[in-house]
């Protein structure tokens, strides 16, 4: 569970920041938390936007060189579990938590806060 959390996290950072498609998430997240996932990353991306900018103001998140930092996943259930994620370019670190449930053979994410 901890590397799918983490490779998972990593993807929607990476989505966030514009260097991944969302529609590669499809299978993987449910339909609520991609329109989230989506609504932030028009957000962020957005001409102009200071909340993607880091500190010192040299320009907005890297999403190069990603990876998960720190993975912390717990069993909250039959199928369901809770994980912490922090994801990071060597710069900048962003958090994540996330809900991921088992359903019909397949591991989704079902709900999701991003920080």
């Amino acid at each position: 569970m901890h590397a799918i959390a983490g490779a998972m996290g990593v993807a929607i950072i990476e989505v966030i920041t514009g260097a991944r498609s969302s529609s590669q998430l499809v299978r993987w997240v449910h339909r609520d938390v991609m329109a989230k996932i989506e609504l932030r990353q028009r957000i962020e991306t957005a001409k102009g936007n200071e909340l993607s900018k880091p500190i010192n103001g040299t320009g907005r998140f890297d999403p190069k060189g990603l990876k998960p930092r720190r993975v912390r996943a717990i069993p909250v259930g039959q199928g369901e579990y809770e994980a912490g994620v922090v994801v990071d370019n060597g710069v900048r670190s962003r958090a994540l938590a996330l809900r991921i449930h088992k359903s019909q053979g397949q591991w989704q994410i079902v709900d999701a806060e991003i920080g």
